[in-house]
């Protein structure tokens, strides 16, 4: 749907209501987060704020800690698009607490890559380098790249590394990234 987002909105609509129909809480948890995603593209934030609340409830209310990074992950996603940093910087904290326990080194680069955004817009830019050294630690396999051009957030990550003094590593990360 790229070029589409209200098309995609109406079919993450219609997938959610579907796993609520069949009970399917996988799909239901996959089905809200591309509905939020979708809902902030288009700017529709007070709804992804509620969807984004109720999936990180519905998660914690099933106990699965993979469903509750992500639904974290995305909770982040909108408080971000809020500027609501200090929102945001809670929820990727906690999404990354559990995504170290379940060792997903994609989500690890993502989650990192997007705290450092979070702390670099709060000028904290000590916090916002070490979670860029952190996505740089996490980065390494095909996967993992192809997930942040996605979210791209690396500009944070750059601009952190070089105000805390890392400029070879600023510039082999982005040579890795440009190739």
């Amino acid at each position: 749907y790229k070029g589409q987002p209200r098309a995609a909105v109406d079919n993450a609509r219609e997938a959610y209501q579907i796993s609520l129909q069949i009970k399917s809480s996988w799909i239901q948890g996959r089905s809200m987060m591309f509905l939020t995603l979708g809902l902030v593209e288009c700017g529709d934030y007070e709804e992804a704020l509620t969807i984004a609340l109720t999936g990180v409830q519905e998660a914690r209310a099933l106990g699965s800690l993979g469903r509750l990074a992500g639904a974290l992950h995305i909770l982040g996603v909108v408080s971000l698009a809020l500027l609501r940093l200090d929102d945001a910087s809670t929820a990727y904290r906690e999404a990354l607490e559990i995504n170290q326990k379940l060792q997903a080194r994609a989500y690890t680069e993502l989650i990192s890559a997007k705290l450092c955004a979070v702390y670099a817009l709060k000028s904290e830019w000590s916090t916002a380098r070490i979670c860029a050294l952190q996505a740089l630690e996490a980065r390494g396999d095909a996967l993992s790249k192809a997930v942040l051009i996605i979210e791209l957030h690396r500009w944070w990550e750059t601009e952190a590394l070089l105000r805390g003094g890392d400029e070879e590593q600023a510039e082999e990360d982005v040579r890795r990234f440009g190739q």
